[in-house]
């Protein structure tokens, strides 16, 4: 199924509008419709956390909804990294590879700005729109399901 269905299905089954699922993510109406019509940009338009709070108000799980809608995701984050990812979990496994922040801004293109928030602020990757988490979490072989949403 697709994510933008499952998303509308969801929201219909449960009686909300439109816009009482848009406004309990803090996003504009003209977001969630496009999200609700357009496939790639509940990956593209909005943060994961925004993302996250969306699929709790519908009753879904969003990185359920994510996998499922696109089947090679599992693949892609199927690595060798064990256990969850603590608050710190960008720093810690930055430095278990041994990447810089400069080397990680030439590979990704993010600001190095953001970055060096990234390395130091806990939950700043929850502004990541969930396709950068996801290139982020391929790159430093995290699984996106070890990221705590709810942290």
């Amino acid at each position: 199924m697709k994510i933008s269905q499952a998303i509308r299905d969801k929201r219909l089954e449960l009686g909300f509008s439109e816009s009482e699922v848009a406004k309990a993510a803090g996003i504009s109406l003209d977001s969630y419709w496009d999200i609700e019509n357009h496939d790639e940009e509940i990956y593209l338009s909005v943060s994961f956390e925004e993302a996250a709070i969306l699929c709790r108000k519908i009753e879904l799980d969003v990185l359920g909804l994510i996998r499922e809608s696109n089947p090679l995701l599992p693949f892609l984050l199927d690595t060798e990294y064990e256990g969850e990812a603590g608050e710190n979990w960008f720093h810690q496994r930055r430095m278990e590879l041994g990447w810089s922040l400069e080397e990680l801004n030439d590979y990704l293109g993010f600001k190095s700005e953001f970055l060096n928030e990234l390395d130091v602020s806990p939950f700043a990757w929850k502004s990541l729109s969930i396709s950068d988490l996801i290139r982020l979490c391929i790159c430093l072989k995290v699984p996106l399901a070890s990221i705590n949403p709810q942290g």
